[in-house]
């Protein structure tokens, strides 16, 4: 399966070479005060518009792709849907901001994608969505079109028990993540 550690991310030319497409058309699901909240980092619920999601545009079923990606020249969705063709899928800048959106026609959930970042200096980097609900398994690290529609949290006996303690009083974790990774 194609999948992907881009140190492994020889990817596999396509057999037929499909036509390189524009993005498709679409109309921006952020706001202006979105891509605002965004920038000073009080975005509380962007899960909901970055990522992948899926979406109709002009009645055609298909998903839509958000990420951050600043100072690069370019970001393209890789995947299944496309044949992990690197010209594909462009998309698009965001109200002049460092978002990048687009909608793909046909994607399906259960399909494997990738971020393909082009820097400036034309470098190409293959990243899987911070956003995503779900990956693949390891060894590969292309994330899943997935969603949480009908998924049934269990949490609700911890929630009951975690509103009657003083958070202020007892151990905290806290988890680090590089940025880079």
């Amino acid at each position: 399966m194609m999948g992907s550690n881009v140190s492994d991310t020889k990817l596999k030319p396509a057999t037929k070479k499909p036509a390189t497409r524009k993005a498709a058309p679409h109309a921006p699901e952020l706001t202006k005060d979105d891509v605002y909240l965004f920038g000073i980092g009080t975005w509380e619920r962007s899960w909901e518009k970055m990522g992948a999601h899926p979406d109709t545009q002009q009645r055609t079923r298909g998903w839509r792709f958000c990420v951050w990606a600043p100072d690069v020249k370019s970001v393209h969705v890789i995947g299944e849907f496309n044949n992990w063709d690197e010209q594909a899928n462009p998309l698009v800048p965001v109200h002049t901001s460092a978002i990048w959106e687009g909608f793909i026609p046909g994607a399906e959930q259960g399909q494997l994608y990738k971020y393909l970042i082009e820097t400036n200096e034309g470098e190409k980097l293959y990243k899987a969505d911070p956003y995503a609900f779900k990956a693949e398994c390891p060894p590969g690290t292309a994330s899943v079109l997935w969603t949480l529609d009908g998924y049934q949290w269990n949490d609700a006996a911890w929630l009951k028990r975690r509103a009657g303690h003083n958070h202020m009083s007892q151990p905290l974790n806290i988890y680090e993540v590089h940025i880079g990774s």
